[in-house]
């Protein structure tokens, strides 16, 4: 089965309310994904702009597993920033993903 995307995000960091960092990971197969690494916002941007999907991945406590959730896209505003494509799963959410600097 090909891939659901080329990356998916994980995590983010912020700092006085404001997402600085994502956690990327690059998918290797259908259901599978490389260990993340920590990218600035503009990087993200800079990939999904070059074409690059991106997907969110969240995990499932009563599943016990990850599940890959929505789309990610640039929005052009001043500045630009990401957004999830809506699906009704607020759960997918960008805003919802692990704030990672409140774990690490």
């Amino acid at each position: 089965m090909p891939k659901q995307a080329d990356y998916l995000v994980s995590g983010l960091w912020k700092s006085d309310g404001v997402v600085t960092h994502y956690l990327i990971h690059e998918m290797t197969g259908d259901n599978a994904w490389n260990h993340g690494e920590k990218k600035t916002v503009a990087q993200v941007i800079a990939l999904v702009e070059s074409n690059k999907t991106l997907k969110t991945v969240r995990w499932r406590y009563q599943q016990v597993d990850w599940s890959i959730g929505a789309s990610v896209h640039v929005v052009n505003a001043n500045p630009k920033y990401l957004r999830t494509n809506a699906d009704g799963i607020i759960s997918d959410n960008l805003a919802n993903l692990i704030r990672v600097n409140a774990v690490a």
